[in-house]
């Protein structure tokens, strides 16, 4: 896996890739953010208005538009890996992190499911422990470092190899 590509580059040009990833992202998260907001303010008084006909249907509706909004974060999953394992531009990643998820969208919903299961449920035990005593507060932040540390190396890894393994059945 050609994972570190820019392990050996002058730290000169290493701050100007990090700063060139850093608004990239910066501007991945403003193109959600608008293309939410155009969706969702006119959604939103769509459903004022329905519920004036039948406030149990548009509280469906509320609720359907959460779910659409859960799936289109599912597929944006990869968009940050993206920036940052291949330096691509803010729409080119979130296309490519479409088409990754369409491609692999079982591994990937295994994939999420299990690392939120992981995440959430240490957060969920870590949180019990330092409730017990305070000296294992400073043990609890280091294990829920170690593990986000791991969880984000588990995904930046999947993506590749997701990534390689759509590249060569597109090329094949």
């Amino acid at each position: 896996l050609p994972i570190g590509g820019m392990s050996g580059m002058p730290m000169r040009t290493f701050a100007g890739a990090v700063i060139r990833q850093w608004l990239q992202v910066i501007a991945f998260v403003l193109i959600v953010f608008l293309a939410l907001v155009a969706i969702y303010i006119p959604l939103s008084i769509g459903i004022a208005l329905f519920s004036v006909l039948s406030p149990a249907l548009a509280s469906f509706l509320a609720v359907a538009s959460g779910a659409v909004t859960l799936v289109i974060f599912f597929y944006l999953y990869f968009a940050t890996a993206g920036i940052v394992m291949d330096n691509l531009s803010a729409p080119a990643t979130i296309s490519r992190s479409v088409n990754l998820v369409r491609m692999n969208f079982l591994p990937t919903l295994g994939f999420f499911a299990v690392s939120t299961l992981i995440g959430l449920g240490m957060t969920v035990l870590l949180l019990q422990l330092s409730n017990l005593a305070l000296w294992v507060v400073t043990p609890a932040i280091v294990i829920s470092a170690y593990i986000g540390t791991g969880l984000a190396m588990a995904l930046l890894v999947f993506y590749r190899t997701r990534y390689l393994g759509t590249e060569s059945t597109l090329v094949a």
